[in-house]
């Protein structure tokens, strides 16, 4: 299904947090998982303007004056414009070299609160004479929610460009390219005494003169190859879009929505019910998990028992699907599953919540995909 942009009613009727679709176009309203704090709707993979805010600038006045075949160490600053005291967690910033290899720049913090700035360098090749060079950096963010920890992945450009004039002084000019300037800030470095004037652009968010907002756009190909998001390589990815699907269960034991993480950051399996009791069942589970006999389909309520009231359960992070152990027993592929372990699923795995020997209790996990997205996740129990 092609995804289509939101329409004005869509974001109306997103108030409504019962309204898993807008009932004026019939539009899906996929939340930010910080909703409540933006009112903001978001794209199957997409990411929320308003808590996903990093702001890069390059403290323009700070260059240094090089000469040719120098190494520039560009000094720059990220700020974190997310409301709400919404960290981003920095997790790597790489400068991205010829040939498609990259190189970790070091940094010695890693939280970014919201509202504040950090500093960091990235260093440069040497200059050549009448040049242009470009600095290609990604960096990886990780942004925390209640319940889940989106990651996303981030380009910026700086271009160098490094003309010489003949003169009884040497000028170098180095224009950054790729940017927008504040007012009075200027694009021109220069060594002895000759002046240069430099030129100013449109008013920019950044504060403070002689800063560079370097412009930031969402690297999704490097996500999905380097598996920050999807399954990695290019793979298959999942949004929070997808249908579940339980096949071989009672018609009782599975919640009607087919599409829970519209709403749902995280959807429960166990012995609990599907139905929500404000005082006995405040948390119901998208799969009631028992056990039946294999033969007549009979309720093993002993059996039952020792499987937890919630036992298991289901996320889509970063792409992927996610099961995490609640219960005190529980196997992956065979393997055993400790409580609290999260695992990455993938097509074909089994997951059962009690040890081996109880196959009737495995659930099968299949994904539908279509052009590189998973549209449907079906899981069965064996027969």
């Amino acid at each position: 299904m092609e995804w289509q942009p939101y329409n004005e009613c869509c974001y109306r009727h997103a108030l409504d947090r019962e309204a898993l679709a807008c009932p004026d176009c019939g539009h899906l309203l996929l939340r930010c998982h910080g909703f409540d704090e933006c009112n903001q709707l978001v794209e199957p993979q997409g990411h929320c303007p308003i808590h996903v805010a990093p702001r890069l600038h390059l403290q323009q006045d700070a260059l240094p004056s090089p000469r040719v075949g120098d190494r520039l160490s560009l000094p720059l600053v990220l700020g974190n414009a997310a409301p709400g005291g919404r960290a981003l967690k920095v997790m790597h910033v790489y400068r991205l070299r010829g040939g498609g290899d990259r190189e970790e720049v070091e940094l010695p913090w890693e939280n970014l609160p919201a509202g504040r700035e950090r500093t960091f360098s990235v260093d440069t090749d040497a200059l050549d004479s009448g040049g242009y060079q470009r600095v290609r950096l990604v960096l990886a963010l990780g942004v925390p929610f209640p319940q889940v920890e989106e990651h996303y992945a981030f380009s910026a450009e700086i271009g160098l460009r490094i003309a010489h004039q003949e003169s009884n002084q040497i000028v170098q000019n180095i224009h950054v390219e790729g940017g927008r300037f504040e007012p009075g800030a200027s694009a021109v470095l220069q060594t002895g005494p000759s002046v240069s004037t430099g030129f100013s652009g449109a008013g920019t968010i950044a504060a403070g003169v002689g800063r560079t907002v370097i412009p930031l756009d969402r690297a999704e190909r490097f996500e999905l190859a380097t598996g920050l998001r999807g399954y990695g390589d290019g793979e298959s990815t999942i949004p929070r879009t997808v249908e579940v699907v339980c096949e071989g269960f009672p018609t009782g034991d599975v919640a009607p929505q087919r599409m829970p993480f519209l709403s749902k950051t995280v959807i429960g399996f166990g012995r609990s019910s599907t139905e929500y009791d404000a005082e006995h069942n405040p948390h119901p589970n998208f799969l009631c998990q028992r056990a039946y006999n294999p033969h007549n389909g009979q309720l093993q309520v002993e059996l039952s028992r020792r499987i937890s009231r919630r036992h298991f359960e289901l996320t889509v992070r970063d792409g992927r699907l996610l099961l995490v152990n609640r219960g005190h027993t529980g196997t992956l592929n065979g393997q055993p599953l400790p409580n609290g372990a999260t695992r990455l699923l993938k097509n074909g795995d089994v997951f059962n919540p009690l040890q081996l020997g109880m196959k009737f209790l495995d659930i099968r996990v299949h994904f539908h995909v279509s052009n590189g997205t998973v549209e449907r996740i079906r899981l069965t129990r064996a027969a």
